[in-house]
């Protein structure tokens, strides 16, 4: 491929759902997002690694299924990560246990950094080299977002979006942490708040988005998919609030079905 209308940079895993006999199914924070973006109707790729195990065959072939072009994704010595979910009575999520695998040490080699400036998009997660190749991909052009994971707020370098959870620790502190991220670098610092919905602030002003009441089946991915529609949104020219609403409808919206790849065959592994 020689460009990526919108390529998702980081991590991928396969979940495993103890609460429901060990279905597993792909996901990962970097994935999810290229493949709620495909499953949307955008253009989407995904780079990082994957291990040389049975569960490595599983995320690319659910990739793939997915609309996802893994073209770039390396194959590497080791195990694919592993994330085992357990689930409340309500159909919210916790992680049990998360084993990042082989991911967990990819950096975009040099030869695809160029395919990365020539995006419409780049978004990353969890992925350590982000400074190195950030500058350069947004000096030609292209925007950056990342997904500060677990609340952090130490931005590696300056991007175009920050995305970051403040879970349930209340207003004020995730106006803080949208503050904080702006000072660091951020031109639009997205903070969401789970059922208490979302905020963003920018130089233009500061918003705040509703969660879209739903019945929620199951909450995992909802967090990257509400990500995705906020990038389609500021792809389409959308501003800042109506970015948020569709990052509402589509977090919403994940919520009522099982997995973001939840319609991709996933055969069970076990290793």
């Amino acid at each position: 491929m020689s460009s990526f209308p919108v390529a998702c940079v980081g991590d991928n895993c396969v979940d495993v759902y103890v609460d429901a006999g060990g279905v597993e199914r792909v996901g990962g924070n970097a994935l999810n997002v290229a493949l709620e973006l495909a499953r949307n109707g955008h253009a989407a790729a995904y780079l990082g690694a994957v291990g040389t195990d049975a569960r490595g065959r599983v995320v690319l072939d659910g990739a793939r299924a997915g609309g996802v072009d893994v073209s770039r994704v390396i194959v590497a010595d080791g195990a694919t990560g592993v994330t085992i979910v357990g689930h409340d009575e309500s159909g919210e999520r916790h992680f049990v246990s998360e084993e990042y695998g082989v991911a967990a040490e990819y950096r975009v080699p040099p030869a695809d950094e160029e395919l990365l400036r020539r995006s419409r998009w780049v978004h990353a997660s969890r992925q350590a080299d982000l400074a190195r190749w950030s500058p350069g991909v947004r000096g030609a052009g292209t925007p950056v977002s990342c997904d500060l994971n677990d609340g952090d707020d130490a931005l590696a370098c300056p991007v175009d979006v920050a995305f970051a959870s403040a879970g349930d620790a209340g207003d004020a502190a995730a106006e803080a942490l949208a503050r904080a991220l702006r000072e660091r670098g951020a031109e639009i610092a997205v903070v969401t708040l789970g059922p208490a919905g979302s905020l963003a602030h920018s130089a233009a002003g500061a918003w705040r988005q509703p969660a879209i009441p739903v019945e929620v089946v199951d909450s995992l991915g909802a967090g990257d998919a509400f990500i995705a529609g906020v990038i389609a949104a500021l792809l389409a020219g959308q501003d800042v609030p109506a970015a948020l609403r569709a990052g509402a409808h589509a977090g919403a919206e994940a919520c009522t079905r099982v997995g973001l790849a939840g319609d991709v065959p996933q055969p069970k592994v076990t290793t």
